[in-house]
């Protein structure tokens, strides 16, 4: 394995500074709507904004905004308060989101196209009482409930009743603007909590790099779902320019788009490479050239630049400059840009843009030296204040900066290296994310979703490409819903990453124990029993407020997984690892509450109940364990055919079948396990054989009475058991 060079202090700095020194100023107090009222104020009889027949001046548009901004304020909004708006393109949609902003709120864009399912989870994810809306994009909204729906047009009266004068709030740059859902990795999008410094600061910046002034005319392709669509609509906003909104049937046509941009003279575009080559279709058909006359600038982003497409642009648009733009979400619009491309350079995406911070690392967070690939990660000013809802992965993907104390960097999960002329080479992902046309997907979402059919065992998406065109596949492995037997491995130590991964994954039970955390251990101290590799509880009571948690682990192996983990989440200080058997071990303290995972399929008063009991010594006079209970029962069992006449174990079973009896050094008799069993083969009653309590004493039990009563006219073949737990009850 070769080593990579060692840096010395000096190269490290100037691998810090080298690229990075370029500064704006901005109004660091200043929202960006208070820079939209100075406008207004500066220019009032100005076009803002286009749309079809219509249009309005700054004045118009900023009282109507005001005219809202008084009714929500009316309606509680103030700042932090999130406020969904699912619109169709149109002016409404500029006036809604400047009088969120203006109330003191902070956007969330919705797709009225999106799904049910996804525009109702963002509802309830942002906790919503209030939308804006439409009348033609009300039917996704309406079915919600406890939200109010406010349809915005003119024939409003109770806005069109309130102030037009600008209203009165405390200025706070670091109060959010907006959230923006992005793709997530778990089957859910996660929304990107942007605050009004990060957007000033931005904005402020790319007027800079654009050269922008009043004469700023955008066209509105981007869907308001995405951050690119800011510099489309607030970039005008704030210098005095003009936003031209074309409807979506324009933009999917070529020609007609060709035409809008000539009409309206625009004279900065964006968009994907993919709209890109859309557009120049459209171009090419104007043999005189005159509908791309006003355009100036090209921003293009989201994907990988071609050859054959900078070749286009630069004969069709010779006069145009093409600016290639890299940057997530969570960095506000952009971050790196590869000014004026003129020649095609492969995966180059240029240098970072000023205000922002570009590092490059090792797995350690330790610099790289030029030529040398690592993960990038941005500083700054322009970072989101993280992801609603989502403590524990906003501390994984936004980490201290190890180069600057007090400030933070985001993972981008994206990889790349620094050429010697100073620009950036992007080499790949780290994980499975991909852009399509634009679209930042994540690939486990998609197959989250896929997995959720009842007759899909198992789904994996890829990307193909075709001729630089990147289509979505997906591989579909069919349930076959057959019962198979399986070992019981609760008593015997044989796991492994396949069957760990199982146990402390089942989404059900994970969610069972981080509802009773979420109740209980808020500023309290905390023990937990076998935390495992991935100390899944101690992050859970940590994410929930605990003052303070002893993990104990007694395997070596485990113990030194779950250091690893710890460190890198930040935690040391707030988990304490122990390493040793439960039994022996001390606290350097009383606690106020135990939680442990450590019952498997039956509790066992002999087992698990024999640690739980014990642990009891951990805690103070009131002390709370986690979980509460444990009931095993029992009931009379007819074995589905396919075992009762071939009864064998399959593949994977019989592998750990093997594992067992290495661990114990002979065969011997085994307790059984049934995997996909169902109801019909349960042939009577139910019965408790075991009832725990762990916060009592439990009694060791290995005998106990019980009757059960034949519900089913069937072949009896044996008993089956099978635990309920109750985190608490």
């Amino acid at each position: 394995i070769g080593l990579l060079p060692m840096l010395t202090v000096e190269e490290e700095q100037q691998l810090i500074y080298e690229f990075n020194d370029t500064k704006v100023d901005y109004p660091k107090y200043k929202r960006i709507v208070d820079l939209f009222e100075e406008q207004a104020a500066k220019t009032p009889q100005s076009v803002a904004v286009v749309f079809e027949k219509e249009q309005l001046s700054y004045k118009q548009l900023n009282e109507k905004a005001n005219q809202l901004a008084h009714y929500l304020r009316s309606r509680r909004v103030k700042q932090e308060t999130l406020v969904p708006i699912c619109i169709e393109r149109s002016m409404e949609m500029i006036i809604g989101i400047l009088g969120i902003l203006k109330a003191g709120g902070a956007y969330v864009p919705i797709d009225p196209e999106y799904p049910q399912e996804r525009i109702s989870y963002m509802l309830k994810d942002t906790d919503a009482t209030i939308v804006i809306s439409s009348k033609e994009s009300r039917l996704k909204i309406q079915a919600s409930e406890g939200v109010e729906l406010i349809e915005l047009d003119s024939k409003c009266a109770l806005i069109s009743e309130s102030p037009t004068s600008n209203p009165e709030t405390t200025l706070d740059s670091h109060n959010l603007a907006y959230v923006i859902y992005t793709s997530g990795s778990t089957g859910k999008p996660k929304g990107v909590m942007i605050e009004n410094g990060s957007m000033v600061d931005k904005l402020m910046t790319e007027s800079r790099l654009l050269n922008a002034d009043h004469s700023i005319i955008t066209c509105l392709t981007t869907n308001y779902i995405f951050d690119a669509s800011l510099l489309e609509i607030f970039l005008p906003l704030i210098l005095g320019g003009q936003i031209a909104i074309p409807t979506k049937e324009v933009i999917f046509s070529a020609e007609e788009l060709a035409t809008f941009l000539f009409k309206n003279g625009v004279t900065i575009l964006q968009g994907t490479p993919s709209f890109l080559q859309h557009l120049l279709h459209g171009l090419k058909t104007d043999t005189d050239k005159k509908l791309g006359k006003n355009l100036n600038q090209l921003c293009i982003g989201g994907e990988s630049l071609s050859s054959a497409l900078v070749k286009e642009v630069s004969e069709i648009l010779p006069h145009v400059k093409l600016n290639n733009h890299y940057g997530p979400t969570e960095s506000t619009i952009d971050a790196i840009v590869f000014e004026g491309v003129k020649e095609f350079e492969k995966n180059i995406i240029g240098k970072p843009i000023a205000n922002t911070e570009i590092y490059i690392v090792d797995r350690y967070q330790k610099l790289v030296s030029k030529g040398i690939a690592g993960e990038i990660c941005i500083g700054g000013n322009v970072l989101a204040r993280g992801y609603l809802n989502s403590p524990e992965l906003t501390r994984n993907k936004f980490i201290p900066n190890p180069f600057k104390s007090g400030e933070r960097l985001y993972k981008t999960g994206d990889q790349g290296r620094w050429t010697e002329n100073g620009n950036i080479e992007f080499i790949g992902r780290k994980d499975d994310q991909v852009k399509i046309r634009g679209n930042r997907v994540e690939l486990g979402e998609i197959e989250a979703i896929l997995n959720e059919y009842k007759d899909i065992e198992q789904a994996v998406v890829t990307v193909k490409e075709i001729r630089e065109e990147k289509l979505l596949q997906a591989f579909l492995v069919p349930k076959v819903h057959q019962s198979e037997l399986w070992p019981s491995v609760g008593e015997y130590p044989v796991y492994d990453e396949v069957l760990y991964f199982a146990m402390t994954h089942d989404k059900k039970r994970v969610l069972k124990y981080k509802n009773a955390i979420n109740q209980f251990v808020k500023g309290k101290s905390v023990v937990e029993i076998g935390t495992g590799k991935d100390a899944i509880l101690a992050r859970l009571c940590v994410e929930a407020g605990a003052r303070i948690v002893y993990a104990i682990e007694m395997g070596k192996e485990a113990f030194d997984q779950a250091n690893v983990l710890i460190k890198e989440l930040g935690y040391e200080e707030k988990i304490i690892l122990i390493r040793g058997d439960a039994l022996v071990v001390n606290l350097p303290e009383a606690v106020d509450i135990c939680v442990s995972e450590i019952i498997g399929t039956i509790g066992g008063s002999e087992g698990a109940g024999v640690i739980l009991n014990d642990a009891q010594r951990f805690l103070k006079k009131d002390g709370l364990m986690i979980p509460e209970r444990c009931i095993t029962q029992m009931a009379a069992l007819c074995l589905p055919e396919e075992l009762y006449n071939v009864p064998v174990f399959g593949e994977l079973g019989g592998y750990y079948v093997d594992k067992i009896f290495e661990e114990i050094g002979h065969p011997f008799d085994i307790r059984l396990c049934i995997k996909n069993i169902s109801k019909k083969n349960i042939i009577s009653t139910n019965a408790i054989i075991e009832d725990l309590h762990f916060n009592t004493q439990s009694q060791e039990q290995y005998t106990n009475e019980f009757n059960l009563r034949i519900i089913r006219n069937s072949r009896f073949d044996g008993f089956l058991c099978w635990i309920n737990l109750y985190p608490f009850f």
